[in-house]
C-alpha cells in the first residue's frame, strides 16, 4: 500500500502538468500568469538586502538572471537587473529615493542619488570626484528694494508701475508697499503685482513715491523717489456762454469753470447745436470764440467745451438763440451797453467810474479834464462811425472821443485824434451823436487801438452825468 505522502507528490505534479499555472489562495489564476498569489490583507515581500549584500550575490552566483528582483535597503527601493549580460548585473531602482518636494538628484552610473539640501541662498553647485554638493551658500537676509519704472496719473489716484529688486534676500517676497511723499500708501500681498494704485490723492496736488519689499527677514530700504505726478481730470463746464450773431458768423462769450480738474485749461472749443460750425481759442481763462460760416437767418445756440492735459470735459449748457443777418446796424458792431459792459473801462485824470442800473456814470469830472478808457484793445480793425448816447447836462460844455493809434499811450496825445462835439442842451435827456471816421485809414484815423472819452465843462465836486452806450461800426 502506498504511503499518504506519495499520493499527495503525485497529485501535485498532476495539477501543475494538467494546469501549467501556480495559484496561491485563488483556484482561478490570471490566464497570462504562471505564477499569481491573491491576497487583499498581505503584501509579497521580496527579498531584502543592502547594496553591499547585493553586489555579493555575484560571489556566489556568477550568472545573475535579467529581471531578478530585490528591495534595496541602502536606497529603500525595489531594484531590478536589466542587463543582458548575466556576468555583469545593471541594478535599476524602479522608485527613485527621496519624498521631498523640489529634491534634487543627479545619476552617479550606478543610481540616483541625492544632492544634500542647503540653507540659505547664493550657494553654487560643484562637483567633485563625481560627487555634487552645494557650497558658498549666504545667510537669508531682507530683500533688496524695488525700482520705480513709472507713475501715470488718474482722477484722484496715481497708478505705480516697478520691477522687483536685485535680491529677494534668500526668502520669497510677500509683499510690496507703495507710500506717496504725504503718507499715502497701498500694500499688494502678491509677489507677482507689478503694478500699484494709490487712491485717495487731491487733483491738482504733485506727489512723489517710493517703494519697499517685505520677506520674512523684514523690509527693504525704500527705493529712489520717483518723478513727480500730479492727479488730475477734466475740467468742469464752462458757464455764462452768451452768443452775439454778426455777418455769417457768431461771437460766443465765457467764463471759465470754477474748476480746471487739478490741470491748467489749454483750450476752449465753441460748437453750434448742430455740430456742423466749431472754433476754438487756446488759452487758460474766460474769453471770446469768433465761429464762422455760418448762415444768415438761420438761428443757432451753440456749447463750449473746454479742454486739458487729461482731456475734454462736460458740455457748457446752450447758449441763446442768435440769427446771423447782414444789415447797416449788423450786430457785428462793438457795442458797450453800460447796463452789462461796464468791465473792460476805467478812469484817469481824476475821473470816477461806475455802473448804475442802465448807464455808465461819470463823477468827479476835473475841470476841461476827465477820460473814461477801456483796458481792452482794439486792434487792426477799421470803421465807419462811432456813435455815442449821453445826456444832455449843464455841467458839459462839450465832449471828445479819442481816437488812439495802434501801440500809442494815454500819454501819447499828439498820436491820437480828437473828434470834439458841443453839448447844446442842458435839458438832462439823452442825445445820439455820430462821428465820421475817415474812409481810408492812416497812421492817425481809422485804426482804433484804445478808445476814450472825454469831456469839458465847469462841474462842482460830486457832479455826475451819464453814458448809455458807445458804439463802433464797423466798414462795410
Amino acid at each position: 500500500m502506498k504511503s499518504p505522502q506519495f499520493l499527495l507528490i503525485i497529485f501535485t505534479l498532476f495539477s501543475v502538468s494538467v494546469f501549467s499555472q501556480v495559484g496561491i489562495n485563488t483556484t482561478t489564476p490570471e490566464p497570462s500568469a504562471e505564477f499569481e498569489i491573491f491576497s487583499t490583507d498581505k503584501g509579497f515581500l521580496p527579498p531584502k538586502m543592502s547594496t553591499d549584500q547585493r553586489d555579493d550575490i555575484t560571489s556566489s552566483n556568477p550568472n545573475i538572471s535579467q529581471g531578478l528582483i530585490i528591495y534595496n535597503t541602502t536606497l529603500n527601493c525595489l531594484q531590478i537587473n536589466n542587463s543582458t549580460d548575466s556576468t555583469i548585473p545593471n541594478w535599476v531602482s524602479i522608485q527613485k529615493p527621496g519624498t521631498t518636494i523640489g529634491e534634487m538628484q543627479y545619476w552617479n552610473g550606478l543610481q540616483w542619488t541625492t544632492i544634500a539640501p542647503v540653507t540659505g541662498y547664493g550657494a553654487t553647485l560643484q562637483i567633485n570626484n563625481g560627487i555634487i554638493s552645494w557650497i558658498g551658500a549666504l545667510e537669508s537676509t531682507i530683500p533688496s528694494a524695488p525700482t520705480i519704472t513709472s507713475v501715470t496719473s488718474n482722477n484722484g489716484s496715481v497708478t505705480i508701475t516697478f520691477t522687483e529688486g536685485l535680491s529677494d534676500g534668500g526668502s520669497p517676497i510677500t509683499a510690496y508697499t507703495v507710500t506717496s511723499s504725504d503718507e499715502h500708501s497701498v500694500t499688494s500681498n502678491s509677489s507677482s503685482d507689478r503694478t500699484l494704485v494709490v487712491s485717495n490723492l487731491t487733483n491738482g496736488t504733485p506727489y512723489t513715491f517710493t517703494i519697499t519689499a517685505t520677506n520674512s527677514n523684514g523690509t527693504s530700504a525704500d527705493s529712489a523717489p520717483s518723478e513727480s505726478v500730479t492727479p488730475a481730470r477734466v475740467p468742469y463746464a464752462p458757464t455764462d456762454i452768451v452768443a452775439i450773431a454778426g455777418n455769417e458768423q457768431a461771437i460766443i462769450s465765457f467764463q471759465a469753470p470754477s474748476d480746471n480738474g487739478g490741470s491748467v485749461i489749454t483750450r476752449y472749443t465753441a460748437i453750434s447745436n448742430s455740430g456742423a460750425h466749431s472754433n476754438y481759442i487756446e488759452q487758460e481763462g474766460s474769453g471770446q470764440i469768433t465761429v464762422t460760416g455760418l448762415t444768415n437767418g438761420v438761428g443757432y445756440t451753440f456749447h463750449v467745451i473746454a479742454t486739458n492735459s487729461v482731456g475734454e470735459g462736460s458740455s457748457s449748457i446752450d447758449s441763446n438763440v442768435v440769427t446771423p443777418t447782414q444789415s447797416s446796424t449788423s450786430p457785428t458792431d462793438i457795442v458797450y451797453n453800460f447796463d452789462s459792459d461796464v468791465e473792460g473801462w476805467t478812469n484817469i485824470y481824476n475821473t470816477s467810474v461806475s455802473q448804475s442800473t442802465d448807464y455808465l456814470t461819470v463823477s468827479n469830472i476835473a475841470n476841461y479834464g476827465g477820460t473814461i478808457s477801456p483796458l481792452l484793445s482794439i486792434s487792426d480793425v477799421s470803421y465807419d462811425q462811432i456813435e455815442i448816447k449821453i445826456q444832455n447836462n449843464t455841467i458839459l460844455t462839450s465832449f471828445q472821443i479819442l481816437n488812439y493809434v495802434v501801440g500809442s499811450t494815454d500819454t501819447q496825445t499828439t498820436s491820437r485824434v480828437n473828434f470834439e462835439i458841443p453839448i447844446s442842451s442842458s435839458n438832462g435827456e439823452f442825445s445820439i451823436h455820430t462821428i465820421d471816421l475817415p474812409a481810408t485809414p492812416s497812421a492817425n484815423n481809422g485804426i482804433i487801438s484804445r478808445l476814450g472819452l472825454r469831456v469839458k465843462g465847469t462841474p462842482s465836486e460830486g457832479d455826475t452825468f451819464l453814458v448809455d452806450y458807445i458804439k463802433l461800426k464797423v466798414a462795410n
